[in-house]
């Protein structure tokens, strides 16, 4: 009776857990994986204008289309940004690159 009990809140945790994931996984795909307009002017800037390396001292190239290309991607990657699975190798070429301001977004998912 009391693994019914508990069964009820756990399920509505997941339910709400997996909804906050899918509004934050269209707000990245959206934001970083179909944004051509903002990472294809930042990376030719800094090719052309600055020294590469001043750029991305790490060379960390940000790879948008594998982690953020669709929406069940991105949910993948803010899993593992959750569980906190080497989670700076896909958030840091973000916020160090292109799109600093993506930082209070990350801040506030974890």
């Amino acid at each position: 009776s009391g693994f019914v009990m508990a069964f009820s809140p756990i399920l509505w945790t997941s339910f709400l857990l997996f909804t906050f994931t899918y509004a934050c996984a269209i707000f990245t795909t959206m934001q970083i994986g179909q944004n051509d307009e903002e990472y294809e002017s930042y990376y030719l800037e800094c090719e052309v204008v600055r020294h590469p390396a001043t750029c991305d001292p790490y060379n960390w190239k940000v790879n948008r289309r594998r982690f953020y290309g669709t929406i069940c991607r991105s949910m993948f990657t803010l899993f593992q940004v959750m569980t906190g699975d080497s989670w700076t190798s896909v958030v840091r070429p973000v916020i160090e690159g292109p799109q600093p301001y993506l930082v209070f977004f990350f801040v506030f998912f974890i």
